[in-house]
Formats: C-alpha cells, structure tokens, sequence
C-alpha cells in the first residue's frame, strides 16, 4: 500500500509538477536526459501548452502592466508579439499532445538545438569511404582464429554471437576500435561446430576483402 503511495506520488511530482517545466526542453533533451525515468509527457506537455498560454502573457503584462493597453494596441512592439507568440505556441503545444500524442517542446530551445546539431553534422570529420572487409584467418593462434576489420560498425555484432564463415562456426571474442581506414576490429574464435538458427550471422566473404595470409617468417 506504501509502495503504490509512493509510486503515485512520484508520478504527480516528476510528471505534473516538475513534468511541465521540462515538457518545454526539446524532445532530444529529454529523451537523452531522462532515458532511465517513466515520464507522462503527453500530459505534461498539455499542462506545460496551457501553462505557457496563460502564465507567460501574465508575467509579461505584469511587469510592463503600465503599458497594458500600449502592448496590445501596438504590433510595433515586441512585447505584442512576445504575449502572441507565445499564446499561440502554448496553444500548438497543447493541441500536438492531445490529438498526435507528440510532445514538442518550445521553439526558443528547440531552434537552437537544431542550429547545433547542423553546425556538428559540418565540422564533423567526413566519413571513411566504404572499403570491403579484411579478413585474416589463423588456425594456429590461440588467443583468435578469425581477425575482420571493417570500416563501419557492424549492427548486432555483439560479444559472444555466433557467425559462420566459409562452412565453419566462429564466436565473436572481442570487438575493437583502431586507427586505420578499417577501425573496427572483431576476434573470433573458431568453434567446433554450429547450430544454424536466426541468431548466427551469416558472414559471406563476397562483402570481404581477399583474404589476407597470415604473418609467418616465410612470407613476411
């Protein structure tokens, strides 16, 4: 019973009360900083839409309340279309989260995130030109028996998967990242024999360079 007490309690907490405030951080932000906690963010993104509407155009009449009917009369001031903006994204906020379920967070925070990410994405270093794989086989290596270096990260080459190569099963030992226009390395050792099943990655050397002898006094 103390248990689903706090649980609830978290959850009005982190999703209404704290949930709103970070509702206006970008969507990118979020899920990069808040990966390992239960958000609501449709909700929150409603309550932090209908806080924006009404709260931010209070606050900026409060303190130029003086100049209350200059603000609204007067589409030369950038206090008017401060309040309109405002309003109006408050309102498209609100109206994302409800009907599409999306959870945009405000253009001020967003636009310059976007701004970074395109600045990275050209001072980034250019990709290395796609190469096919090298292979080196070795049977009589203890610590590998199949050495692959590509030039791009391979998805789900994970330690301990299972690949066939050649008619014959491997374990992949460790996964490495070097220098060198192939910087991703994997060691594998040779097993006895396989299971076929979907888990094994078929390894076909079509996709890999020739296959490279291994170093030994007679042909280095």
């Amino acid at each position: 019973m103390r248990a689903k007490f706090t649980d609830h309690l978290q959850t009005l907490v982190w999703g209404y009360l704290l949930g709103p405030i970070l509702a206006f951080l970008p969507s990118r932000w979020r899920a990069t900083w808040f990966a390992d906690r239960h958000f609501p963010w449709r909700g929150a993104t409603i309550v932090s839409g209908l806080l924006q509407l009404v709260a931010v155009p209070l606050i900026v009449i409060h303190f130029r309340a003086y100049q209350y009917f200059l603000i609204v009369g007067n589409f030369t001031d950038p206090g008017t279309w401060f309040v309109f903006y405002f309003f109006f994204e408050g309102v498209g906020r609100s109206l994302a989260a409800a009907t599409t379920g999306e959870t945009p967070g405000t253009l001020l925070l967003v636009a310059p995130d976007r701004l970074l990410l395109f600045v990275r994405r050209k001072l980034a270093p250019a990709p290395l030109p796609m190469i096919p794989d090298l292979v080196t086989r070795d049977d009589s290596r203890e610590d590998w028996q199949l050495r692959i270096a590509a030039c791009r990260a391979k998805r789900d080459w994970g330690v301990g998967r299972l690949l066939r190569y050649e008619e014959r099963y491997y374990r992949i030992q460790s996964c490495l990242q070097e220098g060198g226009p192939r910087p991703f390395v994997f060691l594998l050792n040779a097993v006895a024999a396989g299971v076929p099943s979907r888990s094994v990655i078929i390894y076909s050397s079509e996709t890999a360079a020739p296959e490279s002898p291994a170093f030994s006094p007679q042909n280095s």
